[in-house]
């Protein structure tokens, strides 16, 4: 069985975006639906949405706070009928949610003290369909229709322009609703399995990491596209490290002599020849033999098997392993917020314990047994706490689940620390989630478009009515906020334009010789 989803958020950070809205239809193994939910929430109050993600929502600011379920509510109400609707293993998918809402879906269970790992729990698997329609538009050109292009002159990839060129109806006024857009996908999808059954067999089997590891097993060399890339371009490459290949079109010469710590660079670098393929995302890896019609014109077999014996190198892929390591180190998220704990490893009879704690609050009767085992946490864990601070994340997220839920759980002088707290988050001019500084920069830009007449009038009338809702919560938090008002005034301040430099041009150096 097959769970089709999508997720309508106030932004688009998979970390720091509240889903507003989502929608679930389960269908059987030939997409025929089997049934639909649908679940609009209110915003959270210690998130600030996007200006820009509420312009191409629709989301007014009543819609923010009239919504019929508390943030809380919804989330448990999504966990509750996939439960009650799954008999049986099932794959979740829907258009782009390996490349956005699985993070951001993962994000908002965990936040919620349910498990982020439902998608992949007890034998589900995932997929995305807009990962379907990348492959067809590279490897089998024609077999669906991508006319219509984008701003950037290359095919659109929006699930409304490449459903609608494909007889599924879903016009603009009805995309970025969730469960229409969840409707139009499964229609895609059947569309889609049956132009390029060979592609859809292909791509379900690297749907998993085992899927994956068999595909690389078979194949020293073969092609690949960014998942990412709105262009169709194949590139032919060979594994080097875990999750990480090596474009066979760039002579290795100046790499394999490197450092971990060099490499560490060069895997960074903007115009890497090293791509990393993460084997829960479901890869586009294609063999050369189906690859023949998309080979870069300076293919040649002999070379790259000779540079592929190169980078594959035993000495040198220790290397590279050690700088991929090196890499992972550097990129470790400090746990300063609950937010970030998400990715934090634990062994598994902590994790079991929290998880545990996790469902007591939840199967708790009342409110203030909730508050109760809130403040129990700090018992149970006093030992894992000493240890791993970033454990406080976890009464930290229940503490903000019992403010917005039941308030008269807490004490006055609570509440008020709360709602410092808030302003501060808002406020704070270097937070890495939506605040103020962005929310009102983004707003100047709106309404100079606006100004311009390059909003229709639908749209303009909503951000008039933003403004006037990002001005309200300035007001409202700016006495609680202290001296990170006056920052975030002073980050909000126009920048003058930097002064543009003369580039310096380095000679060019010598021609490496081929391999």
């Amino acid at each position: 069985m097959y769970f089709f989803y999508d997720t309508e958020t106030g932004g688009l950070d998979r970390d720091y975006s509240q889903i507003l809205q989502i929608a679930f239809i389960a269908t059987d193994d030939d997409f025929n639906i089997l049934s639909k939910f649908k679940a609009q929430a209110r915003l959270s109050p210690f998130s600030l949405p996007s200006p820009h993600a509420l312009l191409v929502t629709g989301f007014s600011p009543e819609a923010l706070t009239d919504a019929p379920m508390s943030y809380f509510d919804m989330m448990r109400a999504t966990v509750k009928w996939v439960s009650e609707n799954q008999t049986e293993p099932a794959v979740f998918t829907g258009y782009n949610t390996l490349g956005f809402d699985e993070g951001v879906l993962a994000q908002n269970l965990f936040q919620n003290l349910l498990d982020p790992g439902m998608t992949t729990a007890n034998g589900n698997t995932r997929l995305d369909i807009m990962n379907y329609v990348r492959a067809a538009m590279l490897y089998a050109p024609g077999a669906i229709v991508l006319d219509e292009k984008s701003s950037n002159g290359f095919a659109s990839l929006k699930l409304s322009v490449v459903a609608r060129q494909n007889g599924v109806q879903l016009s603009e006024e009805d995309a970025h609703d969730a469960l229409n857009d969840v409707i139009a996908t499964v229609e895609l999808a059947k569309v889609i399995r049956a132009a390029v059954p060979e592609i859809w067999d292909h791509l379900d089997a690297l749907s998993t990491p085992a899927g994956v590891d068999a595909f690389l097993e078979e194949h020293k060399i073969f092609t690949t596209t960014s998942v990412m890339s709105r262009n169709a371009d194949a590139k032919v490459v060979t594994q080097v490290a875990e999750g990480l290949v090596y474009d066979l079109n760039v002579h290795p010469s100046k790499y394999t002599g490197l450092t971990p710590q060099q490499l560490v660079f060069v895997l960074n670098a903007k115009e890497s020849p090293f791509r990393k393929i993460d084997k829960n995302a479901q890869p586009i890896l294609m063999s050369l033999e189906k690859s023949q019609d998309v080979l870069p014109a300076e293919y040649d077999a002999d070379l790259f098997e000779r540079r592929a014996d190169i980078v594959r190198d035993p000495a040198f892929a220790a290397r590279l392993a050690e700088a991929v390591k090196l890499n992972e180190k550097e990129r470790t998220y400090v746990p300063e917020l609950p937010e970030r704990v998400i990715r934090n490893q634990r062994s598994e009879e902590l994790q079991e314990r929290l998880n545990i704690w996790c469902r007591d609050f939840h199967n708790a009767a009342e409110w203030q047994e909730r508050g109760d085992i809130i403040r129990d946490f700090h018992v149970r864990f006093t030992n894992d706490l000493t240890q791993d601070p970033s454990l406080r994340a976890y009464p930290e997220m229940a503490g903000r689940i019992l403010f917005e839920n039941a308030p008269e759980q807490l004490t006055s002088e609570a509440i008020a620390e709360v709602q410092t707290y808030i302003a501060r988050r808002f406020f704070n001019p270097k937070a890495p989630y939506q605040n103020l500084v962005k929310s009102k920069g983004a707003m100047r830009e709106i309404m100079e478009e606006a100004a311009a007449g390059k909003l229709d009038p639908e749209k303009a009338q909503l951000a008039g009515a933003l403004e006037k809702y990002y001005q309200a919560v300035d007001a409202h938090y700016r006495p609680l906020a202290g001296e990170l008002a006056a920052l975030a005034d002073q980050a909000m301040e126009p920048k003058p334009p930097k002064e543009k430099k003369p580039r310096g041009g380095k000679p060019a150096g010598p021609e490496a010789p081929s391999a």
